[in-house]
């Protein structure tokens, strides 16, 4: 071994083995995992939550998930993650994305075409095909109670203005034109 790789071991603490150059000279450390590479110049080891994020990260594109809401996650949520198989996983993803989308005040992608259903606290809200016509509670109740917004359905002008035209008790009703007085 060369005389400046002892001396460097003294002054760092590190034990370096005495083998001929082609071999190791360093005792291996436990196994990592590794994320980027060394060629981009950045490259760290994951341990514990670190490798759950990266396998969610991993799982987000895969699903078309915004790799923000993994990167969001509080790393408690991350630890709870792990052990769980990737389908489970990627079901965990897609109710994320979802609640980014009715926090917000949407109805989420995968509603796909949202129909008009009646929920005994809302009122009348926009929920997913195959829901029943009448809901003792929905998605948007919690987020109503919180002061967000929710997805109302549109109404057509005409039911929206029978319905103003029902508090009216005097005068021509609203959607009719007033009679001009002389």
């Amino acid at each position: 071994m060369s005389v400046w790789r002892e001396r460097l071991a003294e002054l760092t603490g590190e034990k370096i083995l005495k083998v001929p150059s082609d071999q190791l000279t360093k005792p291996p450390k436990a196994p990592f995992v590794s994320f980027g590479s060394e060629q981009e110049g950045h490259w760290r080891r994951l341990t514990g939550t670190d490798y759950v994020r990266a396998h969610l990260l991993k799982l987000a594109e895969h699903e078309g998930v915004d790799g923000g809401l993994v990167h969001a996650l509080p790393d408690e949520e991350v630890a709870a993650c792990a052990g769980h198989d990737d389908m489970a996983l990627r079901a965990y993803l897609r109710a994320l994305e979802a609640r980014r989308f009715l926090d917000s005040g949407v109805t989420p992608p995968v509603w796909a075409e949202p129909v008009t259903v009646t929920c005994e606290g809302c009122g009348p809200v926009l929920l997913w095909l195959g829901c029943p016509p009448v809901v003792k509670a929905c998605p948007w109740c919690i987020r109503r109670k919180a002061g967000r917004p929710i997805a109302w359905p549109k109404e057509p002008r005409i039911v929206r203005w029978a319905r103003k035209d029902a508090g009216n008790t005097s005068g021509p009703p609203y959607f009719l034109p007033r009679e001009k007085t002389p």
